[in-house]
């Protein structure tokens, strides 16, 4: 049925051979099997095309599922071989390194060097500054070990504060000290790291193929070596030649024979114990990357819970605002008919406006408190003084209601720190509010007094509205929960502008109901001053 040639070779005559092929060869092979159902009939034609289409879609599903396994293998592989605080090559990769520039060093008969590069005081920096900063200055000496050498060239973290070089195809013994000075040189600029200025230096030590060793681990010990010997005598660089014969360690066998093994113990536990700081330090900050990531979130999800509350009660507002204008645009086709509705018509339209106009001031006070711009003059102030001027000011519009005010204060001035214009809005909004619910002919109450530490306003009146489902103790509107405070309607804006201005000046609003007696308390509470 199949043309063999056809399979095999396709219409370009190449044979595909490689995994990187298979989606042609799968439309080849799609293509032959369409061609060889010709002469078939149309139902037999039709199962085998569906046949060899769902086995097309499954080769294809294994080829990809192939590919980004080799893929994420490779990824994974590469991962070991890396350092994850500066990228550099670690120590496995740099082993293997080396053992491919001896190979050819010894093909060609050239020198390979072998540094050895440790830190000098940079566990104060660590102790006195943090981690986070110590990883930075750590990425800072990679960078400055990378340009200080060629493309070819190896930079290794080995652990902790210390790193190998390996330069290939070193002709002579002048090319690692030039690359050692200049490398010097990077690191002796000063680092800003925010409001810090580092400044660090470093002990080098040199080994070279092959005279101070024939394998990895021979120079890789040589030329740290060779950096305790920079280090004590404060050279900065040295050479394994520089070495005293007796600690010099051709062999492993030698090293075992000749090194002191409490030192070796030492050594390896410094070691150890610098890997286990660089895992607790990268412990660390990943924690401390989730929980800002966490808290991120967190501030996310309560401002667009605050959005969304604002949104609600701006809406409320507007939506009661233009319902007695549409009223009023009603009544305007019945003038004609009734002229003695114009006074009410007119003072319907006065209302309104008015409302809409400190509804739209509120509005733009809560954009500037939560952008940060909104005019706070902070001062000493009388809050008995405040609320009888206050008061003087509401007067009129109790009246209006055949409505009483009665203040009881005390006889010595309660002094707070504020904003007198914000604290009279609060005021203003919160008897506004209280008046509301208020019968027709009742009274008021306002008292100023003190309290431990605090300043407090006490609103007493009847509520007209209060029934069992508003009993106890409530927060007014804020931008944590914008709950039901017993009006009918529901939070007015206002009544969260005036919350919001409490807390800018660190004080607390609570309305209590009690559901027996109908009587309300408003409450504000303020630090007191003196």
């Amino acid at each position: 049925m199949f043309d063999n040639q056809e399979i095999e070779q396709g219409e370009s005559g190449s044979t595909p051979s490689v995994p990187g092929d298979i989606p042609a060869l799968v439309r080849r092979l799609a293509t032959s099997i369409e061609r060889a159902t010709v002469g078939l009939s149309s139902a037999k034609a039709e199962v085998i095309l569906e046949a060899s289409e769902l086995l097309a879609v499954t080769v294809l599903h294994v080829h990809a599922a192939s590919v980004n396994a080799a893929e994420a293998l490779e990824r994974t592989s590469r991962s070991f071989d890396v350092d994850a605080l500066t990228g550099l090559p670690n120590r496995l990769l740099f082993r293997d390194r080396c053992a491919q520039a001896l190979a050819y060093g010894r093909r060609r008969h050239t020198r390979v060097a072998v540094l050895f590069i440790d830190l000098d005081d940079f566990k104060s920096v660590n102790d006195t500054l943090g981690h986070a900063i110590g990883d930075e200055l750590l990425r800072h000496v990679a960078r400055c070990l990378q340009e200080s050498g060629r493309e070819v060239d190896t930079v290794c973290r080995l652990g902790g504060d210390e790193f190998l070089i390996l330069l290939s195809d070193a002709i002579d013994e002048t090319a690692p000290v030039l690359y050692a000075e200049k490398a010097l040189a990077a690191l002796d600029v000063p680092l800003r790291v925010g409001d810090n200025i580092l400044r660090i230096g470093a002990s080098i030590g040199i080994a070279l193929y092959p005279e101070d060793g024939q394998d990895p681990e021979a120079l890789i010990r040589q030329s740290d070596a060779a950096m305790y010997v920079a280090k004590r005598t404060k050279s900065r660089i040295a050479h394994a030649s520089m070495v005293p014969a007796t600690s010099r360690t051709p062999t492993p066998a030698t090293v075992v024979a000749q090194s002191d093994p409490i030192g070796l113990l030492e050594r390896s536990l410094q070691e150890s114990q610098r890997t286990v700081a660089d895992l607790k330090a990268s412990n660390t900050r990943l924690r401390a990357e989730l929980e800002s990531a966490s808290s991120a979130l967190q501030t996310a999800d309560s401002g667009n819970r605050h959005q969304a509350e604002l949104l609600h009660l701006v809406a409320h507002e507007l939506r009661n605002a233009m319902s007695p204008l549409q009223s009023a645009s009603d009544v305007l086709g019945l003038m004609h008919r009734d002229a003695t509705v114009l006074p009410r018509l007119e003072l319907i339209l006065r209302r309104q406006i008015a409302h809409i106009s400190r509804l739209l001031s509120d509005i733009l006070d809560v954009s500037r408190l939560n952008n940060g711009r909104l005019a706070f003059k902070s001062e000493q102030l009388d809050l008995c003084t405040l609320v009888s001027a206050t008061s003087q000011l509401m007067s009129g519009s109790l009246q209006h209601r055949a409505q009483s005010l009665r203040i009881a204060s005390e006889h010595s001035p309660v002094s707070v720190e504020g904003d007198p214009s914000r604290l009279r809005h609060v005021l203003t909004t919160l008897i506004e509010y209280a008046s509301s619910h208020m019968a027709d002919g009742a009274t008021l109450e306002v008292s100023v007094l003190r309290r431990a530490r605090q300043a407090v306003v006490w609103m007493d009146y009847s509520d007209r509205h209060a029934d069992a489902a508003t009993h106890g103790v409530s927060p007014l509107p804020n931008s944590d929960a914008a709950v039901d405070i017993g009006s009918p309607d529901g939070p007015t804006f206002a009544l969260f502008v005036a919350t919001e201005f409490v807390k800018l000046h660190n004080g607390e609003l609570t309305l209590t109901r009690d559901r027996d007696t109908a009587l309300a308390r408003i409450e504000i509470c303020l630090p007191l001053v003196g």
